[in-house]
């Protein structure tokens, strides 16, 4: 098997805690030593140890990163050793380095010029353990697992994020895909370029669609054409003969007649006669919205993209007998409808929706909101959340019991991963809105990377969130010591490799009023989508340790977008919880902007959870049992399955993905 194969294979395995098992050596000798060194070192433990190996073990090191490259300060308790004017000065000579040799420049050393030279403490390891447990898998394990992941992937409805594209693609080539239809037409577009037998699950619709993701809006209307355009083209002219025709709006009626006439099809051109909006339209406009709700019905998922519309134009019968129109064979757009509805509360709207992998918001402006039609009342908000909620339970109880199940009250915590194309994968990396318990009164946040320049890490403090009252923690004015002992930073790294850290006390931040805090990145010397990146947080019962301390690492993410700005996740002072974001940001900011807030302040909600998790769906699923033993399947983060016996971990997002698009 070729090297660069065999390494895909373990990076697609290990954030699954499995490792492909190594047959080159035969030396066993000192197993018992590695098993030792990688829980001491990593908390790590090894279900079945004898098959551990020396490769394996390097495999978890280098996962688990014992070194990283240094920060500024080598530790955030460094700070406090030095005067306010001290640092401010130590900040100013850093600064005029950079106004001298440049801004932007990789290959200036930018590292600290120690203006007051300090006797520093030799800070300790901490004794926090996050025990994590790892299998050894042979080929042909390895090989179920493959496709089992290639199988849950054609589950989902959403567009893969750049990390599932690049492993779905992958076992695609690599002869794991079973041919199960994709659900998701974005993903399918991809497939088409390497096999175009998948246009015939396309419409007309998708082929305007991908016409402009590919060429722009109607830029392929030139005398001369690119390389890449030509290709382009001549693979549409492919698609249009198997693609299924569909009606379509006046808009994309004229797009696709262009495309037609562009590649030369004798096809006799479209119109929007029969398209739903125009038909509902023309209802509408009579004040039939009954006989509109219909025309939407029959179309697809037309009726709940304009439920909100229709039901601010019905009395209340009319709402009964709309509601009942719609279908729960798709709870994850019911579900994004309940996120919708709650949210419609009469003031502005933040929208916000995936585009290239990058979330985008957009806030409505005051002339948006004067002139909103699709308003609900509150009864008519309440009334419809507690029967689209109705929808989603009935369709889960409805569907085939999986046996026995056992569920880790740890699942009440898990937010439904509905909405994350946006996100990066790494160490346990949890679904979007998830959240985890801090074990004591000390996190310490962390950013790393290699081979990229400048990475800035920013931690914004909430007092509240409507009004938006907040104090910022960055590069830019750690020398204030604004924060007391509450929080403390590395200071700012501008190496090529470099990190940074920040160290919270949960309790001082909550005497100082505080309530939300979100952690962030920002690419100084451009977009987060080179060299290797990664950020997450470590639990500290104490915190005046080492920096780096990869055994109590809590969950490590690999950032990677082609933006500048990037929110990994938020710490609920009041519950003393991390909540996960894990969404790289449509922006050139080399701060956070405030108003990013507005897009994740759903999930700072301790209430998000109540309503849907991962528990409550996977409850209707089967019987529920108390204890794993007597489970067909177990959700939980450290059970160890036995023969017959299917096990469900928190972080594998495409295996929560396909049970909830079943």
């Amino acid at each position: 098997m070729e090297k660069e194969t065999l390494k895909k294979m373990q990076d697609i395995l290990l954030p699954r805690h499995y490792l492909l098992e190594d047959l080159s050596s035969d030396e066993k000798s000192d197993v018992a030593y590695m098993n030792a060194y990688l829980l001491s070192n990593f908390g790590v433990k090894i279900t079945n140890p004898e098959k551990l190996s020396k490769a394996s073990l390097k495999l978890i090191s280098d996962y688990f990163k014992l070194e990283v490259p240094p920060s500024y300060y080598a530790n955030p308790q460094d700070m406090q050793y030095f005067k306010k004017d001290e640092l401010l000065v130590e900040q100013i000579v850093s600064y005029l380095t950079i106004f001298i040799e440049g801004p932007n420049n990789p290959e200036t050393n930018f590292k600290r010029i120690e203006v007051f030279k300090k006797a520093l403490p030799d800070y300790v390891d901490g004794d926090e353990v996050k025990l994590r447990k790892f299998t050894i898998l042979s080929y042909d394990q390895a090989v179920e697992v493959f496709k089992s992941i290639e199988k849950a992937y054609t589950s989902y409805t959403r567009p893969f994020s750049m990390d599932e594209k690049d492993e779905f693609n992958f076992l695609y080539d690599h002869g794991f895909y079973d041919g199960s239809r994709l659900q998701c037409k974005d993903n399918i577009f991809d497939l088409v370029e390497k096999d175009i037998s998948f246009a015939k699950h396309l419409d007309r619709k998708d082929v305007v669609k991908y016409s402009i993701d590919k060429l722009g809006d109607f830029s392929f209307e030139k005398k001369k054409y690119s390389k890449k355009e030509k290709a382009t083209l001549d693979l549409i002219s492919k698609m249009i003969p198997l693609v299924y025709d569909t009606p379509l709006s006046k808009r994309q009626s004229k797009m696709f007649n262009k495309l037609l006439k562009v590649l030369n099809i004798q096809m006799d051109k479209t119109n929007n006669e029969n398209s739903p909006y125009r038909l509902a339209k023309i209802k509408l406009d009579e004040g039939d919205v009954i006989a509109a709700s219909k025309i939407f019905a029959s179309n697809g998922s037309l009726l709940v993209r304009n439920l909100k519309m229709l039901l601010s134009r019905a009395n209340p019968n009319e709402a009964l007998e709309i509601l009942n129109m719609v279908e729960d064979k798709n709870p994850i757009a019911l579900y994004q409808l309940i996120d919708d509805i709650s949210s419609d509360n009469g003031d502005r709207r933040t929208f916000t929706f995936t585009r290239n992998n990058l979330v985008v918001s957009h806030f409505e402006t005051e002339y948006e909101a004067k002139w909103r039609k699709s308003v609900l009342n509150d009864s008519t908000r309440e009334f419809l959340k507690a029967e689209v909620l109705k929808k989603i339970k009935n369709h889960y109880s409805s569907l085939k019991k999986i046996g026995k199940i056992y569920i880790n009250p740890e699942f009440e915590k898990i937010g439904l991963p509905i909405n994350t194309s946006a996100s990066g994968k790494g160490l346990d990396v949890l679904p979007t809105g998830s959240r985890i318990k801090i074990r004591g009164n000390y996190i310490r946040t962390f950013c790393y990377w290699n081979n990229v320049f400048d990475i800035d890490a920013s931690c914004v403090f909430i007092k509240d969130l409507k009004d938006l009252e907040y104090d910022t923690l960055y590069w830019g004015n750690y020398s204030l010591k604004s924060f007391g002992l509450a929080a403390r930073v590395s200071g700012d790294c501008r190496d090529e490799d470099g990190s940074e850290y920040q160290d919270f006390k949960i309790s001082q931040l909550k005497k100082r009023g505080y309530h939300y805090a979100i952690y962030t990145l920002n690419g100084y010397g451009g977009c987060l989508d080179e060299g290797e990146i990664y950020c997450g947080y470590q639990d500290k019962t104490q915190i005046k340790t080492k920096a780096w301390s990869p055994k109590n690492i809590e969950f490590k993410i690999n950032v990677k977008a082609s933006s500048r700005e990037y929110t990994g996740f938020a710490i609920d002072l009041d519950t003393e919880e991390i909540i996960v974001i894990n969404l790289n940001i449509s922006g050139e900011e080399l701060v956070i902007n405030p108003s990013q807030f507005k897009t994740i302040g759903k999930y700072l909600n301790s209430s998000y959870l109540e309503t849907l998790n991962m528990a409550k769906i996977l409850s209707l699923r089967g019987e529920i049992v108390n204890n794993p033993e007597e489970a067909d399947v177990i959700f939980d983060s450290l059970y160890q399955p036995k023969e017959n016996k299917l096990v469900v971990r928190p972080y594998e997002v495409e295996k929560l993905v396909s049970l909830l698009n079943e």
